[in-house]
């Protein structure tokens, strides 16, 4: 439904919704539901569905491979007129929570197109810029302490995590989160975050985490990526789908750059079904190792997505966050 003109998509995202509310009628005619678990059913459906409109800018001109906003009705964002930012009860609510990130996005996109100087670039390629923008907004609007600390945690994770910024970019926004949401219940986690990231900047040395050999010693990453040009991949047997596809893409690699050395670091499998992982995927015993402390090394080296890689060169990162699958 995206493709669809505004107003149509509104129309139709109404009638789906009209729907739920009138099966929802239907129920609590049948059986007897709280006030509280009517309250519940009526936001998850509401949510549901505002969370669908507050998207429909973005991935309208995305389907459309458009390169610009449509242009929306007056009335598209009505339901805005009468929301609830500090419900309590709706705090851990996902459709509510999704609904919530949405629409801080888009609020803080609008706000930045509108009154920002660039405003296109900082509103879509400015990730300090935009995130600034977010935490201010969350700030503001939301008084409710649960919530509250949820979207800033979510705001520090998708910046932190995915825009790759730079340090000092990275070190600017810390700043502010730690301004206006000094007191998050997250800030432990959100510190320890920051720290990792910027520990695998660009020319500093590779993290001191150690490692179990297929014979079942152990060795610091350190060690391993001294001499030359390393690329750390990482599998998990939970996942045969991932390790299937990241076992060819390495030896696909390893045929165009024959000058770099390619370490596979297994996480969270047990030691048994690791060595049997290893031996059926043909992997190089030699160049493959395990995690000792599963949650220190993904915190050390910030393991997110899992088709990440860290390239170094004599120990010393080159890119931290490069993508096994998008070329080294």
């Amino acid at each position: 439904y995206y493709k669809m003109k505004p107003a149509d998509f509104s129309q139709k995202i109404g009638e789906l919704r009209t729907e739920k509310i009138n099966a929802l009628a239907r129920l609590a005619q049948e059986s007897v539901l709280s006030d509280q678990a009517l309250k519940i059913a009526n936001a998850t459906i509401d949510y549901t569905y505002y969370g669908l409109k507050e998207q429909y800018p973005f991935r309208h001109k995305k389907a459309l491979r458009s390169h610009s906003m449509p242009q929306l009705p007056p009335s598209f964002y009505e339901y805005r007129n009468h929301l609830g930012y500090n419900d309590k009860d709706l705090a851990y609510l996902r459709p509510y929570y999704d609904f919530m990130r949405y629409h801080i996005g888009n609020l803080s996109y609008a706000g930045c197109v509108h009154k920002c100087p660039g405003a296109q670039t900082a509103a879509t390629k400015d990730h300090l810029h935009f995130n600034r923008h977010k935490l201010r907004l969350i700030d503001s609007l939301v008084k409710e302490k649960e919530l509250k600390d949820n979207l800033f945690r979510n705001v520090a994770f998708d910046y932190l995590l995915k825009a790759r910024d730079k340090e000092e970019n990275n070190k600017a926004f810390i700043e502010e989160f730690h301004r206006v949401s000094g007191n998050n219940k997250h800030i432990g986690e959100i510190n320890e975050l920051y720290q990792g990231i910027s520990n695998l900047q660009p020319q500093k040395q590779l993290p001191d985490v150690t490692v179990t050999r297929m014979d079942g010693t152990s060795v610091s990453i350190r060690d391993i990526a001294q001499d030359g040009k390393t690329v750390f991949y990482f599998w998990s047997g939970t996942n045969r789908n991932h390790l299937d596809h990241i076992a060819k893409q390495v030896k696909k690699l390893q045929a165009k750059k024959p000058k770099h050395t390619f370490v596979g670091i297994n996480i969270q499998t047990e030691e048994a079904t690791w060595r049997k992982l290893v031996n059926a995927h043909g992997l190089d015993t030699t160049l493959q190792y395990r995690a000792q402390d599963f949650h220190k090394l993904t915190k050390s080296l910030i393991v997110y997505p899992m088709n990440k890689c860290i390239i170094t060169e004599d120990a010393q990162i080159v890119d931290a966050f490069s993508d096994i699958y998008k070329g080294l």
